[in-house]
């Protein structure tokens, strides 16, 4: 939940141990952290929790974002 601290592993996992995609992390603010290091690298990132990360801007050439977004979430909340 740490955005510092998703930010610092990313780059570990990246540079030390040579992932080859991340997948996965626990709040919207940290995949968005870990999101703009992959975009970066040019490496995969595939995000499966409810996340803010849906507009061109936010994504990187290799995102992929497989779960609903608030504004999903909230339509049918809201109407």
């Amino acid at each position: 939940m740490n955005v510092d601290l998703a930010t610092e592993k990313a780059h570990e996992l990246i540079d030390n141990d040579k992932v080859h995609a991340i997948v996965v992390t626990l709040s919207s603010a940290t995949a968005t952290a870990v999101n703009e290091v992959t975009k970066e690298k040019g490496l995969p990132f595939m995000v499966i929790n409810q996340v803010s990360i849906n507009e061109a801007a936010q994504l990187g050439p290799h995102t992929f974002h497989e779960c609903v977004t608030p504004y999903i979430n909230s339509q049918p909340v809201g109407r």
